[in-house]
This record gives structure tokens, sequence and C-alpha cells, in this order.
């Protein structure tokens, strides 16, 4: 079933979904998101969308994560700049909090990014994360 031009609902969950105000969400982020970013730079890669609260648990997600609302989703854009992609979604793209991340262990870079239908409630929240040797560190982007 697709959500929009390029997504489908497949590719958003992982495990069959019945809750309405989950799949709006989801549809809300994809159709304001990751479409804006298809768009723009081409073929976007959801590494993770809804979660139920058991899977955010096994994959150490936090416990209030917006991923278990379909309010958030990782993503990657193999031929993009992706602080390139953080920019532009920061600059034009109606988003609750997004987080650019960088593993330097790992050698890996992805970006989390949450929208609420409501967008007054979109608390435009822009933050860079470095994990350096398993550390987390967090620093707010300034534009």
């Amino acid at each position: 079933m697709k959500i929009s031009n390029n997504f489908n609902y497949e590719e958003c969950f992982k495990e069959d979904h019945k809750d309405t105000q989950v799949v709006l969400n989801m549809a809300h982020l994809v159709n304001n998101i990751l479409q804006p970013i298809r768009d723009k730079y081409g073929v976007v890669t959801v590494t993770s969308a809804y979660r139920s609260r058991k899977y955010n648990a096994e994959v150490g997600g936090v416990p209030d994560s917006q991923h278990c609302e379909g309010n958030a989703v990782d993503i990657v854009v193999l031929k993009a700049n992706l602080f390139e992609v953080f920019k532009y979604i920061v600059e034009f793209l109606p988003y609750d909090k997004i987080i650019y991340s960088i593993d330097t262990d790992r050698s890996v870079e992805w970006i989390h990014v949450s929208s609420r239908i409501n967008k007054g409630a979109n608390r435009r929240i822009p933050l860079i994360e470095k994990i350096i040797s398993g550390k987390k560190v967090f620093s707010r982007y300034e534009y």
C-alpha cells in the first residue's frame, strides 16, 4: 500500500499495525518530510520507522521514543551529502526533532527526524550526535 509517490506501508511498518492514529502520524511524516527529501535528493532509505514498545525496548530505544507513535524515522540518503540533507530539513521542512548522528567507531552516519501532525506542536530541535568509543555526545546545531 502506497503512503506517498515513493514510499509504501511496508517501508515504515515492519510489523502489522492497526492503530489508526499511528498510521496517520506516519503518513504525515512520509508526505511532509520523506517525500520532499526524495524529490530533492533521490532515494531515501528508511532504516527505522514505527516500532512497537516491545521492539523499541529490544533495540535499546528510549522509553518515550517517537518511533512508537509513528512520529519518527531514521534515514540515510546514499547519493547525497547527509549533512546537506540535515541542513535542508532544518531550514525548509516541518520537523519536531532532528538528530544528525555520526558513529565514528563504525564510520556510519544517519538522520533521525520526527514531525507531528499538529505542526504548531513541532519544537524544531536540531541536534548533532557524535558517538566516539561508544559514548554519545549531543550538541545543538546553530544555524
